[in-house]
């Protein structure tokens, strides 16, 4: 019997690539064109289009792409009648097109399911919360980052613009406060801050004296250590004062994520240009200021 999915592969590799470690890490400027295969409708069993270059707009909606060598998956918040399809390759990366139209907004994350069919690059249809993902991370035993470098073109045009890792026990929520647990860097208005919530709780903000000018470029990083510990950093730097103890529950399945929201009728569009996710020993230096922190 052939291998179908990654689990079976990973059993079947030898011990030095064993551990899904293999499969955590990425990183991708997001160069060559954006393929995808569209699953609609969160509420019920989703409807496969095999190979489609067709956006799936409706609220709700997910859809899978493969840009950069690896596969993602969107998620839509609201009817995007105003954009389809939202997320395109440009010269400056990936475009994540946030429609005109109050509070529609977009999570952008790698695929989640932990099954994927290996033969036709065919999904297996899973839509519920992973118990496990390829591209998950144990809080508490494994150490871990995300890092992201982004053109935003309107910095007032977003409710919302925010990356980092939250727990994998929800689907994709159409706000940062509907999940239950998250350690993020945050885009408001120009400002950068990060922002953590465990268990329900209250969030917790912390705003940082970096900011981002419209057309601007940024990195933001978020760095969670194999305490559970997390902290964000800006361009390479730590925020300042920022790193108020926040720490992930011992066990808990963390994922990385990007979710923006847009604000009033303005819209824009955000173009990711860097995406590097792993542990902390598979992290690359891109800057002096990796040295450094």
């Amino acid at each position: 019997m052939g291998i179908t999915n990654l689990s079976a592969l990973n059993a079947n590799l030898g011990p030095a690539f064993r551990g899904n470690d293999w499969v955590k890490y990425r990183y991708t400027e997001f160069q060559g064109p954006v393929l995808g295969e569209a699953f609609a409708d969160v509420s019920a069993t989703p409807d496969l289009v095999e190979h489609s270059t067709v956006a799936q707009v409706g609220a709700g909606d997910i859809n899978t792409i493969y840009v950069g060598g690896y596969p993602w998956q969107y998620f839509v918040n609201g009817a995007f009648a105003g954009q389809a399809p939202q997320v395109i390759h440009n010269a400056n990366g990936l475009a994540l097109s946030i429609d005109a139209a109050n509070d529609d907004g977009i999570e952008f994350a790698p695929i989640l399911a932990e099954t994927i069919a290996l033969v036709a690059g065919v999904h297996d249809g899973s839509i519920a919360a992973p118990a496990r993902t390829v591209n998950g991370f144990t809080a508490r035993t494994d150490d871990m980052f995300l890092r992201v470098r982004m053109r935003v073109e309107d910095v007032s045009a977003l409710d919302f613009l925010s990356l980092g890792f939250r727990r994998a026990n929800q689907l994709p929520q159409t706000t940062l406060g509907a999940y239950t647990d998250y350690f993020v860097m945050n885009l408001n208005n120009g400002t950068s801050e990060t922002r953590s919530r465990l268990n329900s709780g209250t969030e917790s903000v912390t705003v940082s004296t970096e900011t981002v000018a419209d057309a601007g470029t940024v990195i933001y990083e978020v760095r969670v250590n194999r305490a559970g510990v997390a902290q964000g950093l800006v361009n390479g730097a730590l925020v300042a004062a920022g790193q108020s103890g926040f720490t992930f529950d011992s066990a808990d399945l963390l994922i990385p994520f990007f979710l923006a929201q847009a604000d009033g009728t303005d819209g824009g569009a955000v173009e990711l240009s860097l995406w590097e996710q792993g542990t902390f020993d598979q992290r690359q230096l891109v800057s002096l200021g990796d040295l450094v922190n």
